[in-house]
């Protein structure tokens, strides 16, 4: 019996218009078992009928948002479980991870939020189960969040009683007073939040995660979403008043660390006499980002006109010489004063002086160097230690 491959295509598609599970497992045991398996050569053509199947669901007329994304979730699954249970675990899973990417885009484009519990969950399972235990932890958490924003805005139910909170709190070395308290976390964070937009749950993840007392734990990153890191930064961008202060732009600074493989990030750590906005802890054992340190801070300006001069440049260098740390990232919208001269002046030159006299290095992040990180152009593993070559060795200016 031979593999039709058109065929396939549209069981893929019946598997998203299939009500009955036991309708679909029929026709999935209708497909042929051939050796070797066609479904892995197949594999990246599975990819796009899944997303252009959903696609179609996602446009339809006369049903809610919230009927189409459970037939988009079922789509994905039902064809996980298809290559699951043919004994290609790894495929399958590459396969699911895929799902909250395409969900996460779409959402924002429709500028809209919708519950995601359930896919994040599936894929915090199927995680497990291919033994990564970090990154089921990550996803159940994502899971929690978005269970945590039903019950704080539609009355639903509570997010303990839950399947994420309860797999988080028993199969992911995590314990029930840990989980607790993440939720705890949550809650406050949620709290503070007036409705819920398309930058969830990735806002609150990271105001609950980037904390001091999850900042030893370990964490799998996540997943460097460009739909995502470009929203985040719009908003925070386009905050007025007392709202666009320096917390948005640290947000964006924080998940831009935490998508940066072996990079950890804590929001607003306070010492006995200051406050850093950001401590990074950097896990890299060898490579270009083992030479900034193991540990390093970060300082956030959001200022919307002038640059930022030598004062506070000064007061940033001077915390860095206090804390031990030879490398240090200052982020601010409208760059540092002096930068855009061929000498040496104003808060560039403080850099200089810096680096001649102690040896600390800072990169500086402005806005449209943080518009190349958040749209995928650049990436931190190559900027920051780039940086520090250039200010090290005084390259930059050629």
């Amino acid at each position: 019996m031979n593999f039709d491959a058109e065929k396939f295509k549209e069981e893929i598609r019946h598997a998203f218009a299939t009500e009955s599970d036991q309708e679909w497992e029929e026709a999935y045991n209708r497909i042929p078992i051939i050796q070797p398996d066609p479904l892995l050569s197949y594999y990246g053509q599975t990819l796009e009928v899944l997303e252009s199947s959903s696609r179609t669901i996602l446009i339809c007329t006369g049903i809610t948002d919230q009927t189409k994304f459970s037939r988009v979730d079922r789509g994905w699954i039902r064809i996980h479980n298809l290559y699951k249970v043919r004994g290609h675990q790894d495929i399958a899973y590459q396969i699911i991870i895929r799902l909250y990417p395409f969900i996460r885009r779409y959402e924002i484009e429709a500028n809209k939020w919708w519950h995601k519990g359930n896919p994040c969950w599936f894929i915090g399972l199927t995680a497990l189960q291919c033994g990564l235990v970090l990154d089921a932890r990550m996803y159940f958490t994502l899971a929690l969040i978005e269970d945590a924003i039903t019950y704080r805005f539609d009355g639903n139910t509570d997010p303990s009683m839950l399947p994420a909170y309860s797999w988080l709190s028993s199969a992911v070395s995590y314990s029930s007073q840990q989980a607790q308290q993440l939720l705890d976390s949550i809650t406050s964070v949620l709290a503070t939040l007036a409705e819920v937009d398309a930058t969830e749950p990735e806002r609150t993840y990271i105001r609950t995660i980037c904390r001091i007392d999850h900042f030893m734990e370990n964490w799998a990153n996540l997943p460097f979403l460009q739909a995502t890191a470009q929203a985040l930064l719009k908003w925070a961008l386009g905050l007025k008043g007392d709202k666009a202060g320096g917390e948005p732009l640290e947000v964006v600074t924080c998940y831009l660390i935490e998508t940066t493989a072996e990079l950890r990030a804590a929001m607003r750590v306070k010492g006995s006499d200051t406050e850093n906005d950001i401590l990074i802890r950097n896990g890299h054992e060898s490579g270009p980002l083992n030479d900034l340190g193991r540990y390093f801070i970060a300082q956030c300006k959001n200022q919307k006109k002038a640059a930022v001069g030598a004062p506070i440049l000064r007061e940033f260098v001077g915390r860095l010489a206090e804390t031990g740390c030879s490398f240090g990232v200052f982020v601010s919208t409208t760059g540092i004063t002096g930068r855009k001269t061929k000498k040496y002046i104003a808060a560039d030159r403080v850099l200089l002086k810096a680096q001649q006299r102690t040896g600390i290095t800072v990169s500086v992040l402005n806005s449209k160097l943080l518009s190349e990180l958040c749209d995928g152009r650049k990436q931190l593993l190559d900027v920051l230690p780039g940086h520090y070559i250039e200010e090290r060795f005084d390259l930059y200016r050629k």
